[in-house]
């Protein structure tokens, strides 16, 4: 698929001047990326079944030029795209004509370009051949958007008419991103560095400094000892139940986390009449947790109840 774009001749001569003025030069996609991936960037079209050579292996959305108004309306509709579509590999391909089109602008503002960056990652970063690449691409684009050039004026163009993420939002993203390569150590550090606990102790769990993991929960209790997310990472890092039910306590039971935790407990027990009446709370709390139906289908499957089994996994799927 590719965006074809129709605009008028006159209100694009009108805008090139302001965006030659803001021009944006740079790119996070260096050109060494290639090296670690044979997955192009931008389509090869075919016509009539023939392959097409030279300048004519463009797409139809590079023939023309956009405005930065225009611009961020591709943007906007592509953003679009994603939130009306089903969460699945299809709807990356549905959003990359939108982004192709943006990489394919000789001109853009620095807010605009940096989007259209930042959603070429995302959906790189949903393909194992192109994952490596994504990682690069991210890594440089918050080297880009830390320095110093360009100047405000010039990054403040269009701030508000395009949802860019704030810094330590892509920061997240990127330790994230690191956690999905494996890259468990330089992960620690990005969530260190912006105290993003949660984070920070599931990748303590990941690789394996249960110790590391359970010291940082202490100190985090000691500020604040009501909080029963961290009540129930020490539950996780300890394998406690004990803990769980500490974070009900302090949670006013609403906690479906701990809820979950404990009936994955009564389960591995063989407590299947406790485990169900736990995943009964859990949903009740938060239906939205397709893993909570299947292992709640799974109890009532194991407990002889296949009415109510059927029912749970019908809602899994």
């Amino acid at each position: 698929m590719v965006l074809v774009a129709k605009i008028s001749q006159p209100e694009l001569k009108g805008a090139q001047s302001d965006v030659m003025d803001f021009r944006s030069t740079r790119s996070s996609i260096p050109t060494e990326s290639d090296e670690f991936c044979d997955i192009l960037r931008t389509p090869r079209l075919a016509q009539n079944g023939n392959s097409l050579s030279g300048e004519s292996m463009t797409c139809a959305s590079t023939q023309i030029s956009l405005t930065p108004i225009q611009q961020a309306a591709v943007l906007a509709e592509c953003l679009h795209v994603n939130r009306r579509s089903r969460n699945d590999e299809m709807s990356g391909w549905e959003m990359a004509p939108y982004i192709e089109s943006i990489e394919s602008q000789d001109e853009s503002y620095f807010v605009v370009k940096s989007l259209g960056d930042v959603l070429r990652t995302r959906w790189e970063s949903t393909r194992s051949h192109t994952k490596q690449r994504a990682l690069l691409m991210m890594e440089n684009l918050i080297e880009d958007i830390g320095k110093e050039c360009p100047m405000a004026s010039r990054r403040a163009k269009l701030v508000f008419g395009v949802h860019m993420p704030t810094l330590p939002a892509l920061r997240k993203e990127y330790g994230e991103l690191l956690i999905s390569c494996g890259i468990l150590g330089k992960a620690l550090d990005v969530f260190k560095d912006l105290e993003l606990w949660d984070n920070l102790i599931y990748c303590y769990q990941l690789s394996g400094k249960l110790a590391d993991a359970v010291s940082l929960i202490n100190a985090r209790l000691s500020v604040t000892s009501n909080d029963p997310r961290l009540w129930c990472s020490l539950g996780d890092a300890s394998n406690n139940d004990d803990h769980y039910r500490k974070a009900l306590e302090v949670s006013n039971n609403k906690s479906a986390r701990a809820l979950r935790s404990l009936a994955r407990s009564a389960y591995n027990r063989n407590d299947f009449d406790t485990s169900k009446t736990l995943w009964e709370s859990a949903l009740a709390l938060n239906s939205l947790y397709p893993d909570g139906w299947f292992s709640y289908g799974t109890v009532l499957w194991k407990d002889k109840d296949l009415e109510k089994a059927v029912d749970a996994f019908t809602h899994a799927v």
